[in-house]
C-alpha cells in the first residue's frame, strides 16, 4: 500500500502492518516508506504494535490521501489516477520524501529510545523488532533505495529464522482451533477458574503461577521437597515485586496477589481445585499437562 503514488480507501477500514506479529518485518519497501508518509515516531508505533488503526485516522496521518463511500470507492480512484496521470494531482514518490524525518540527530534519538522499549519492555528475545529499526535506519542514513535492499535481505532471513516459524506455527494453531468441530459451535461456556493447582515451582511454574495470581485466581504450589517448594514461591516473590518496582502493578494489588498463593507438599488441597497444571522438565525439554476437574 505504501509503495502507490497515492492511497484511497472506504470508510472505516482498518489498516495494520502485522509482520512483527509473524517475526518478519515490512515488506516491499514497508519500512522504508511509512516513516517518509507519517513520521519516523508514528510509523515505529504503528509497526511495533502491529495496531489497527481506521482510514479516517489514516488521513489524518498522511497515510490516506481520501477516505469515500464503499459504493464510489472504485469510480474516485479512478478519477484520482487520471488526475495524476494527466498532471492534475502531483505525482508523489513517498520514498524520496524527507520532510516527516527530521534530522539525523533526532533520528538517531528516536531509533535510540526505540531500541531501548524494545529490549526492555516489548520483545527482549525477539530479533525482528531490531532488525526492523536496522532497516529503517539504513534507510535514513544512505537513501530509500539502500533501506529497500537491506529490507529484501533481512526480510528472507527472518523468514527462515525459529523465531518466525514458531509465531507462524501459533498464529495459525489458534486459528485451527476456532474452527474445531464439535466444540466451538456447540454454545459451550468457559469454566470460571477459582482455583488452580501448579505442580512445579520452576521457571515455567512460578510464571504459570504469577499469571494466575494476577488474574485474581487461588494458587495451590505443589512441590517435591520443602527447599524446592521455599524457592518456588520465592521466584513467585521476586516476579510480583519486579511488576511492582517496574511501575506495572501497585502495592495494593501486589499484596492481594501473594495473598492467593498457598504452598503444599502433598494433594489435600487439590480436592477443590479447577484445574491442575503440571510442569515437568526432562533433559532440554519442557512439558506442561492441564487437568481440568
Amino acid at each position: 500500500m505504501t509503495g502507490c503514488h497515492a492511497r484511497i480507501s472506504s470508510t472505516k477500514v482498518q489498516l495494520v502492518m502485522p509482520e512483527l506479529l509473524f517475526g518478519l518485518i515490512p515488506g516491499l519497501g514497508g519500512t522504508q516508506r511509512l516513516p517518509r508518509l507519517i513520521g519516523l515516531i508514528k510509523a515505529i508505533e504503528l509497526i511495533f504494535l502491529s495496531k489497527p488503526i481506521a482510514s479516517e485516522e489514516g488521513v489524518e496521518l498522511g497515510l490516506i490521501d481520501a477516505v469515500v463511500p464503499s459504493e464510489e470507492l472504485l469510480k474516485v480512484s479512478q478519477m484520482w489516477a487520471l488526475d495524476i496521470a494527466e498532471g492534475r494531482k502531483p505525482l508523489v514518490r513517498c520514498l524520496h520524501m524527507t520532510d516527516k524525518l527530521g534530522s539525523l540527530t533526532e533520528v538517531r534519538e528516536i531509533l535510540m529510545v526505540a531500541r531501548q522499549k524494545a529490549t526492555q519492555h516489548i520483545a527482549r528475545n525477539m530479533p525482528q523488532y531490531q532488525a526492523c529499526l536496522d532497516v529503517i535506519e539504513e534507510g535514513i542514513i544512505h537513501g530509500g533505495y539502500a533501506g529497500i535492499l537491506k529490507e529484501e535481505k533481512v526480510f528472507k532471513e527472518l523468514l527462515l529464522s525459529e523465531t518466525s516459524k514458531g509465531l507462524l506455527h501459533i498464529f495459525l494453531a489458534q486459528n485451527l482451533t476456532s474452527k474445531i468441530s464439535g466444540v466451538r459451535d456447540a454454545g459451550l461456556k468457559p469454566r470460571r477458574m477459582k482455583k488452580v493447582a501448579v505442580i512445579g515451582g520452576g521457571l515455567m511454574g512460578s510464571s504459570i503461577a504469577t499469571a494466575l495470581l494476577l488474574s485474581n485466581i487461588h494458587v495451590v504450589l505443589n512441590e517435591s521437597n520443602a527447599e524446592f517448594l521455599a524457592k518456588g514461591i520465592q521466584s513467585i516473590q521476586g516476579n510480583i515485586r519486579d511488576l511492582v518496582t517496574k511501575g506495572k502493578l501497585i502495592n495494593e494489588k501486589a499484596k492481594k496477589a501473594l495473598s492467593l498463593l498457598k504452598g503444599e507438599l502433598d494433594y489435600t488441597e487439590f480436592r477443590d481445585v479447577d484445574m491442575v497444571i503440571e510442569v515437568s522438565c526432562l533433559k532440554l525439554f519442557t512439558f506442561t499437562r492441564l487437568i481440568v476437574l
